[in-house]
């Protein structure tokens, strides 16, 4: 109550009106989890909270995670609000991840407060530099909220509003120049493109950019290939993924360029005859097609407006292709 609180864990405690987990003061580098408040502000109402961790708190009002404070690099996921707002309900929001929150009824992630440089669905995107991109955690079902390499949440926060020198995780806050969204600052030690945390996710060596020696870099496998960073040969056949990348990447093109002496032909090139009872119709040796011009006053009751068009053109090759033309 009104104190000031480093690198704790507030859990499963309750207030009665205000504030289930902390009531004002100063909380920095402490995570919220599953407390409660029987009015506003289930984690914490009041105050001031810097790099911590809102998640899985209630409210039977306004706030399920915080309410009335002033939050700085702060994370606040799937907490509930019986009545109004599960995520943050009023105050300020500075750097902060508000997403995955919810309600019964009302805003589910943030409203009335003022929210600058963060990351939540219920800002104006653009607006105070605030995004409203899903932040992309490593692994958010495994509650690994560290920031995978292609956040939008990495360097967009404002350094003015960076509280101290350690993110939640105790890492330096700010890594390259800008101070990242969200309690965790993200470290890619070899900058390979893959964070460490979501190096440690798939295994790969946080310290060397390309972990399997294939000769792509671990961050390009896992956004950009597709391919196992932490196997050479994804797909086990045989070829290092480094080798067959090119040799794929070449066929590609070659298929983009040349693609009809591979039996391939764009959507430009060839009509798929699907229209009313238009088709044509393989007779032996012949591919035939008849056309019957229709003619109505409704647009429902269609009569024949003079004989039907034969045309019969013999298939002398191994593939054949037509198509029709319409010409004003």
């Amino acid at each position: 109550y009104n104190s000031t609180v480093n690198e704790s864990s507030f859990r499963s405690n309750s207030a009665g009106t205000q504030g289930g987990g902390a009531y004002g003061g100063t909380v920095n580098n402490s995570e919220f989890l599953n407390n409660h408040a029987g009015a506003h502000g289930g984690g914490q109402y009041g105050g001031t909270a810097n790099s911590s961790l809102f998640q899985g708190n209630s409210a039977v009002s306004n706030g399920g995670g915080v309410a009335s404070a002033t939050i700085n690099n702060c994370t606040v996921l799937e907490n509930h609000a019986t009545n109004n707002v599960g995520g943050v309900y009023a105050g300020t929001v500075h750097n902060s991840i508000v997403w995955y929150n919810t309600t019964d009824g009302g805003t589910n992630d943030v409203s009335d407060a003022a929210v600058e440089n963060s990351c939540s669905p219920d800002v104006q995107h653009g607006f105070d530099n605030n995004v409203t991109n899903a932040p992309l955690f490593v692994d958010r079902f495994v509650t690994n909220l560290q920031l995978a390499g292609a956040s939008v949440c990495i360097d967009a926060g404002n350094n003015t509003h960076a509280p101290g020198a350690l993110d939640f995780a105790g890492n330096t806050r700010i890594q390259n120049h800008f101070v990242d969204i969200g309690a965790y600052e993200s470290v890619d030690a070899d900058f390979d493109g893959l964070t460490d945390a979501e190096e440690a996710f798939y295994g790969t060596n946080p310290l060397v950019a390309d972990s399997d020696s294939d000769g792509i870099p671990d961050g390009d496998e896992v956004y950009e290939t597709g391919t196992d960073p932490d196997d050479a040969d994804s797909n086990g056949d045989g070829t290092i993924d480094g080798f067959e990348l090119p040799i794929i990447t070449a066929f590609v093109s070659e298929l983009g360029t040349n693609g009809a002496a591979y039996g391939f032909y764009t959507s430009n090139a060839v009509l798929d005859l699907a229209v009313g009872d238009i088709g044509v119709e393989i007779s032996g040796t012949n591919a035939n097609l008849s056309l019957q011009m229709e003619q109505a006053d409704d647009l429902n009751t269609w009569t024949n407006a003079g004989p039907p068009v034969l045309w019969s053109l013999p298939v002398d090759a191994e593939k054949q292709f037509f198509r029709v033309r319409a010409n004003p």
